[in-house]
């Protein structure tokens, strides 16, 4: 399947302040699959997902003939990987069809 990775780093305006830490930018992967854009975001010191292990999975993933075959290998993975591929399909569905996203997820 056509699936591309990239990473990239948004720096907040201000630093925010949490329970584990401040945080002055979040690193995330852009995730680009049949036309449609999802992301991942994992936060390892909250959540315990690394970048790298997301990343990881969806090139695995990346090897599968269709979208279907993709998401089924991320199964087991991080879900942040199959939120993202997820994400960017309902976005691909979304521009082909020139209607919204959450347009689409309301259908019966």
């Amino acid at each position: 399947m056509d699936l591309r990775i990239e990473r990239a780093s948004l720096r907040f305006r201000e630093p925010l302040r949490t329970a584990f830490g401040t945080l002055a930018e979040r690193e995330l992967l852009l995730v680009h699959a049949e036309g449609g854009v999802g992301e991942a975001a994992p936060l390892e010191p909250y959540d315990g997902v690394s970048l790298d292990a997301v990343e990881a999975a969806l090139r695995a993933a990346a090897g599968e003939p269709t979208p279907e075959a993709a998401l089924a290998r991320l199964d087991d993975g991080p879900p942040q990987a199959r939120a993202a591929l997820d994400m960017a399909l309902w976005d691909a569905r979304g521009r082909r069809e020139g209607r919204p996203v959450a347009e689409l997820l309301g259908e019966a």
